[in-house]
C-alpha cells in the first residue's frame, strides 16, 4: 500500500509541477522575452524614430510594422497567463495598466515614424523604458 501512495504522490507532484510550469512560468518567460525584444528595438531603431523623415520610407515602414508587432505580442503575453490581473498584485508581472500604457506608446511610436515629431517619439520611447524598467542610454 505504501508503494502505491508513493507512486500516486509522485504523479500528483509531477502533474502539479507541470501545470504551474505551463500556466505561469513559461508565459512569464515569454513576456520577459517580449520585453527584451522591445528593449532591443528601442535601441536598434533609435535612429529611425529620433530623426523622422531621414530614413528611407521602405525601411521606416518595416520598422513601424516591427514595433506594432511588439505591441501586439506584449498584449498577447498577458492573455496567455490565467488570472493575470490578480497575479500582477504580486509584482512579478507588470500590471495590466502598465502593459496598456506601453502598448499605447508603442502604437504611437509606430504611427509617427513617417510624419511624426521626433521629440514626441523620444518621449514615447522614454516612457516605455520607464514603465518596463528598461535601462540603457
Amino acid at each position: 500500500m505504501s508503494i502505491f501512495i508513493t507512486i500516486l504522490s509522485g504523479v500528483i507532484v509531477f502533474v502539479l509541477g507541470q501545470t504551474i510550469l505551463k500556466l505561469f512560468v513559461e508565459p512569464w518567460q515569454m513576456q520577459r522575452e517580449c520585453i527584451a525584444k522591445i528593449s532591443n528595438s528601442l535601441l536598434l531603431y533609435a535612429n529611425v524614430y529620433s530623426t523622422v523623415g531621414a530614413t528611407p520610407m521602405d525601411e521606416t515602414k518595416l520598422v513601424s510594422i516591427e514595433i506594432r508587432k511588439l505591441a501586439a505580442e506584449l498584449i498577447a503575453s498577458c492573455n496567455r497567463i490565467p488570472f493575470y490581473e490578480q497575479i500582477t498584485k504580486t509584482k512579478i508581472f507588470p500590471s495590466l495598466k502598465i502593459i496598456l500604457k506601453v502598448q499605447k506608446n508603442l502604437i504611437g511610436l509606430s504611427n509617427s515614424l513617417n510624419r511624426g515629431d521626433s521629440s514626441r517619439n523620444q518621449a514615447n520611447a522614454e516612457e516605455i523604458k520607464k514603465l518596463l524598467k528598461i535601462k540603457f542610454d
